[in-house]
């Protein structure tokens, strides 16, 4: 049985402590009978999303686009542009819902319910290493946390086309826009509802649940506490590229 929380849209740190919170509590191990949890959602403004350990220096320029978030993920690997229309999605379960240790299995285990949904639909879409691809161009990425308990897995369907404002706002590198628009894709801005829908129709079986009391409590604390703290967003050291384009993100994706 997996819970599924209705579709929410929030600002990008809310969605983002929402998560946190499920997580820490999926991870604490005085509590029994934990439930996976899956979960869809959008952020209310354009976003500016940096990996867990990422640098911001020379990787944002916010006079691009202006009225733009900036937060940082608890997960790794590089930035990412997102606008409202694009469809976020988790999965926050105990790490014995998984059948084996094998990273990638795991990926694919949570994916498939996307690559399912996205078939219902029309979609000539499958699973690549960590991503969901379709016409042999990521539409997907996803990237994940591990406790000693629990796993949150984290992904989002892209629905933004990305123009040269955007690559700028990211402060790309010619290199990085040539990729990008090789390898990458996104669908159009009409398709998040009926995604939605199939998805809930394909994992089985699963009960419907809005965050509780504690869970709304928890993030919003983590809200003010971390998300929206500048320390918090501004500390990270690593140089990244655009995250869907980074090579170790893609390396083994462009063999499918």
């Amino acid at each position: 049985m997996i819970r599924i929380i209705p579709h929410r849209v929030d600002n990008a740190a809310m969605s983002l402590a929402i998560d946190m919170a499920l997580f820490e509590a999926m991870n604490d191990n005085t509590k029994e009978n934990k439930t996976p949890i899956f979960r869809t959602y959008q952020f209310s403004k354009p976003t500016v999303v940096f990996g867990s350990h990422q640098s911001l220096k020379n990787r944002y320029n916010p006079e691009i686009i202006k009225n733009v978030d900036l937060v940082r993920r608890d997960t790794g690997g590089g930035h990412l542009y997102f606008e409202p229309g694009d469809l976020h999605f988790s999965f926050i379960s105990p790490l014995d819902f998984y059948d084996d240790n094998d990273l990638i299995a795991q990926y694919h285990k949570v994916n498939s319910y996307v690559v399912k949904a996205l078939k219902k639909l029309g979609h000539q879409a499958y699973l690549g290493r960590t991503s969901v691809r379709i016409n042999k161009k990521i539409l997907v990425g996803s990237a994940r946390k591990h406790g000693k308990y629990a796993a949150l897995h984290q992904g989002v369907i892209l629905h933004t086309n990305y123009d040269d404002d955007i690559f700028k706002l990211l402060m790309a590198r010619e290199d990085e826009i040539k990729r990008w628009n090789e390898i990458i894709t996104s669908l159009p801005n009409n398709h998040q509802l009926d995604i939605i829908k199939e998805i809930k129709y394909i994992i089985h079986p699963s009960y419907e649940k809005n965050l509780d009391d504690d869970e709304i409590e928890l993030a919003t604390s983590l809200y003010h506490s971390k998300y929206t703290n500048p320390d918090f967003i501004n500390n990270g050291t690593k140089d990244e590229d655009i995250c869907l384009i980074a090579l170790e993100w893609t390396k083994d994706d462009d063999k499918k």
